[in-house]
């Protein structure tokens, strides 16, 4: 399984060259060369199953600018192809696209192969709190904590990593943070969303794909 990080197209070019070198891939120190192209090839060839994750796909459009995203040289080193080309295509290889967007996960993938997936079930979510929280809070605290993330797991995770950063960790302290700012940002939402624009409404969703 391989990795990419493809939030933007640094990212996204140093997953690629993060897979070149784990995989030992020749001339993929060179400067002329293109590694995109490097690691398209050697999937293309390679006799065992693969996975490539592309995660965090939120914006596509730089899989589709043969400039860089309007960085100006092209990062991969004078190809004049869009990134999207460069994704390998076999019946040894799978790629999987998570993103919050609908719309871009539409960009890569045909309707019928997009899957939206919604929160945990309540156990699960307080179960994953209490894993990753660990002491820091009360069973109601998780509990309340839980439900005020709509027991979604990459919020759970997100949070319990700043919790863990506070000099005091207190779930109880982080859930009277966020509520007011959750609440905030939900009205400022509900008052700005344009209905034909609406992807997943007021809960980030996450959107996978095989090809």
């Amino acid at each position: 399984m391989f990795w990419v990080r493809a939030s933007n197209v640094a990212r996204f070019e140093q997953s690629f060259r993060n897979i070149a070198e784990h995989l030992k891939i020749a001339d993929r120190n060179q400067a002329d060369n293109n590694i995109f192209e490097l690691v398209h090839d050697w999937m293309l060839g390679c006799e065992t199953q693969w996975l490539l994750v592309l995660d965090g796909m939120d914006d596509a459009s730089f899989l589709f600018d043969n400039r860089a995203g309007g960085q100006g040289d092209s990062v991969w080193h004078g190809s004049t192809q869009e990134l999207h080309k460069y994704l390998p295509k076999c019946e040894k290889g799978s790629i999987l696209v998570t993103t919050q967007n609908r719309c871009e996960a539409l960009r890569l993938v045909e309707q019928p192969n997009v899957v939206t997936l919604g929160g945990l079930d309540k156990e699960d979510a307080i179960t994953l709190l209490q894993k990753k929280a660990g002491t820091h809070g009360t069973d109601a605290d998780l509990a309340e904590l839980a439900e005020a993330l709509y027991y979604m797991p990459v919020a759970i995770t997100l949070a319990t990593a700043s919790i863990s950063k506070e000099t005091n960790p207190s779930v109880a302290s982080y859930t009277d943070t966020f509520r007011p700012k959750m609440q905030s940002a939900l009205l400022d939402h509900e008052l700005s969303e344009d209905p034909e624009k609406t992807t997943f409404g007021k809960r980030s969703r996450l959107s996978s794909r095989p090809v």
